[in-house]
């Protein structure tokens, strides 16, 4: 039903008669930030009776903003509600919680070589070092792992009798030559990948076996074994990426105990470089400290000499043997027998994981959190295959195997859901778009459902929908568009579900987003040009607050409060019950305390 308004209805008029808008010179629509309306300033002498037809003709609806809403962090409390859900995975990822202290069959990494020596992260994907055992059998590859199409390949084949260490430094991909296949001995390798495929810089002086590789004070370093005539253990560094070396360190043989020396591990420590010697006589196990021109010599706890792997623990600087952890906090050394010692000399299975220290041998692997107490992980049909490497991807933890090339994962949930915190646009939304960017493995998937409100409040009792409107349906494609019940809604919450068929994949979700639309409030005025009454028809989507008429100065003449009406008659008077003279004038509906829209209109009398 139409509702006239009359100036007698002082039951929905009010009086504030001598408001001014901000003066401004700009003609046309308005944008939030802005003054509060931009309106025409135009006198009336001289304008013809065509022109105002012309200027009644232009509508002056708000332009239409879009707002987006991304986020990439779940971490650190970013939501409200999670289950079954890793809210502490690193920011950029959202996946289901996996059992740390299990590990199940993930895949084979090779049906050629026999063991996982090296495993790391690197733009995304799985390396991993493959050979049968350490310089003995001739051949090694480097194998790569896709996890969302869940494949490995032999991304390079070394040059080399094994291939038992891979290193990520400054964003590259390093492989240092464990024994090169040369008969002349005469360069040692390294293999480099910046991401554009593998190079081979066979550039080392005499470098029989190149055993580590690191990135300190802007130089590559290297640890080797030498061949003829002297057989030392040498340090090399670099300045030119690997193109040249310097020799920086030597240690000599001493026959007839023995014949030949090495320098194994590589690591930084408080900014000093740490290099392990292969524990023979006459320094025995010992690690040497390079401090800018200052060389300490550290005596390391027995244990059986290897190519240790290091790593970094609350403050302590921790060096993995075959039987022994090394634990040094600075001042002195300690041990902590490991649970299961190593099969090789190349015991590389070393890795802190959600603030555990990880450690591998033949008989599986274990874990410490307090480098007292070891605690034992379970290992599904593992049958006698020794754990050699560690590395993680997506928040899962990975173990290269000895045996049969197989690879082990910490197994996930089959499914999780999180709940982000509640958002306020800036306005009504019109519509728009759900978008998403995950990683979805075979048989898994990423869904959402959206509720919204036009307040905070009403936003907790507002149903979960799908794109279609349902509230048993979610959006299972990327690019979507908003379900049409969130149209007129200020506030909006989603609720992201991760699914798995099985303990192996799961999907990963790197970031979520909402692009919306402003809402645009287009009514009807008729009839503009008009001479007597005026009505106006309202839009159906969204309650309006108020009708206000501004006069070409920018003066508000007239509020309305419409009500719950749809359809209203207005008389042409200002608050005070008189007819406004002729003359443009600015109609604008104001919706959930905002000018949503505006339209020009025009009075003759």
């Amino acid at each position: 039903m139409r509702q006239p308004l009359a100036c007698k209805t002082s039951s929905v008029l009010d009086c504030p008669h001598s408001r001014h808008l901000p003066y401004s010179h700009d003609y046309g629509s308005h944008r939030r930030g802005d003054p509060l309306l931009r309106i025409d300033i135009l006198g009336w002498t001289g304008i013809s009776f065509p022109i105002l037809l012309l200027l009644a003709s232009v509508s002056c609806v708000s332009a239409q903003d879009t707002w987006t809403w991304v986020q990439t962090d779940w971490s650190g409390g970013n939501y409200a509600l999670a289950d079954s859900i890793d809210t502490e995975c690193s920011p950029g990822e959202l996946i289901l919680l996996n059992n740390p202290d299990r590990l199940v069959p993930a895949f084979d990494a090779t049906d050629i070589y026999a063991g996982i020596w090296s495993t790391v992260t690197w733009r995304g994907k799985l390396y991993m070092a493959a050979c049968s055992t350490p310089m003995s059998d001739a051949g090694g590859d480097i194998i790569s792992y896709d996890y969302g199409s869940h494949t490995t390949g032999i991304d390079y084949s070394v040059h080399e009798e094994g291939n038992v260490v891979l290193r990520v430094l400054d964003d590259k991909l390093f492989c240092p030559g464990l024994d090169n296949l040369d008969l002349d001995w005469e360069w040692g390798n390294i293999y480099l990948n910046e991401g554009n495929g593998w190079i081979r810089k066979a550039s080392i002086p005499g470098a029989l076996h190149v055993h580590d590789i690191m990135l300190h004070d802007d130089k590559l370093w290297v640890t080797t074994g030498a061949g003829p005539p002297d057989y030392r253990g040498k340090l090399f560094s670099s300045i030119d990426m690997g193109d040249s070396w310097v020799e920086e360190f030597s240690i000599l043989p001493i026959p007839p105990e023995n014949f030949f020396r090495r320098l194994y591990g590589l690591t930084v420590f408080e900014e000093s470089l740490f290099v392990q010697s292969d524990f023979w006589i006459p320094e025995g196990p010992v690690l040497f400290e390079f401090h800018g021109d200052e060389m300490i010599t550290h005596m390391l706890p027995e244990g059986e000499y290897c190519l240790s792997a290091f790593a970094e623990y609350r403050d302590n600087l921790l060096c993995l043997m075959k039987t022994t952890l090394g634990i040094y906090d600075g001042d002195n050394w300690r041990d902590l027998p490991v649970l299961h010692p190593s099969y090789n000399f190349a015991s590389r299975a070393l890795i802190i994981h959600h603030d555990r220290v990880y450690v591998g041998g033949r008989e599986g692997a274990a874990w410490t959190n307090d480098l007292v107490d070891w605690h034992t992980i379970e290992v599904a049909e593992f049958g006698g295959k020794g754990v050699e490497s560690f590395g993680t991807l997506h928040g899962r933890l990975y173990a290269g195997t000895v045996g049969e090339g197989e690879v082990y994962v910490t197994p996930a949930a089959s499914v999780g859901y999180l709940i982000s915190e509640p958002h306020e646009f800036p306005g009504a939304i019109g519509g728009g778009s759900l978008s998403w960017d995950a990683i979805e493995p075979p048989d898994t998937e990423v869904s959402v459902q959206v509720r919204s409100a036009a307040t905070s409040a009403g936003l907790q009792q507002a149903i979960w929908r799908g794109p279609d409107g349902d509230s048993a349906g979610r959006y299972r494609n990327s690019g979507g568009p908003l379900a049409t019940e969130h149209r007129g809604n200020i506030w909006m919450q989603y609720r992201i579900m991760l699914t798995s068929s099985d303990e192996v994949l799961a999907p990963v979700l790197n970031s979520l987003r909402v692009d919306a639309r402003e809402l645009i409030l287009e009514f009807r005025t008729m009839p503009n040009p008009c001479t007597g009454s005026m009505q106006l028809s309202l839009p159906d989507a969204i309650s309006v607050d108020e009708i206000l008429v501004y006069d070409p100065r920018g003066r508000l003449r007239r509020k309305i409060r419409p009500g719950s009406a749809k359809v209203l008659v207005w008389d042409t008077c200002d608050d005070l019950c008189r007819p406004l003279p002729s003359g443009l004038y600015l109609i604008a509906l104001k919706s959930l305390g905002r000018i949503s829209s505006t339209q020009r209109v025009i009075l003759l009398r």
